[in-house]
């Protein structure tokens, strides 16, 4: 036990974790009559570990609890790319951000409607109500 203890001092425990899972089941390509050398233990949890930090910087924004899509009932809104925070400001309107439904609208233009990107441009960022009219009558 020593010797796998040092040989794998300076690995996370993830990948020793998954190392440990994947000898024990049987699915490394070797001879598995007799248990790991600690220098080939340690190399497959090297290998682990690599390949855990390698999926880690290509993962995309974190997605709020898995969600792709959400209907409000005025159509789909693709969820897939948007961060925690925007999914967030999405599900609290319903559907609808700064009074624009985002129903059917592609990634960039959401993000567009989210950050008041398109009244900047239009309106100076400053969003009025119509006033209402009442009912005219003789």
């Amino acid at each position: 036990m020593d010797a796998y203890c040092s040989a794998t001092a300076d690995t996370p425990f993830e990948a020793v974790k998954r190392s440990t899972e994947q000898f024990a089941s049987g699915r490394v390509e070797r001879n598995n009559s007799f248990p790991p050398a600690a220098a080939e233990f340690a190399a497959n949890a090297r290998e682990w570990q690599a390949a855990i930090t390698k999926r880690a910087g290509q993962d995309g924004p974190e997605m709020h609890n898995g969600l792709i899509e959400i209907d409000y009932g005025s159509g789909r809104i693709d969820m897939r790319g948007l961060t925690n925070a925007e999914q967030d400001l999405i599900m609290a309107g319903k559907g609808i951000v700064n009074g624009k439904n985002l129903a059917y609208l592609p990634l960039a233009k959401i993000r567009t409607v989210i950050t008041n990107g398109d009244l900047d441009a239009v309106e100076g960022g400053k969003m009025m109500p119509a006033p209402r009219l009442g009912r005219m009558g003789n």
